[in-house]
């Protein structure tokens, strides 16, 4: 999954969100507006883990 990190009235993010939906590639969209809320941060050697939450949404680091 791509994350896409813009403000909301980003038109070039517009254009970048088309070609997501062209490629049928999954993605979701964060603007500056939306209110998110990390969870569960995790940090080894290895590599970082967290989940975060907009709305009823739930994404894990892992599938971006």
């Amino acid at each position: 999954m791509v994350l896409v990190l813009s403000e909301e009235t980003d038109i070039s993010t517009r254009d970048v969100i088309d070609w997501l939906c062209y490629t049928n590639k999954r993605f979701i969209r964060i603007n500056d507006t939306d209110s998110i809320d990390f969870r569960g941060l995790k940090l080894t050697n290895e590599n970082l883990e967290f989940k975060i939450f907009i709305g009823d949404k739930s994404i894990s680091s892992s599938e971006i």
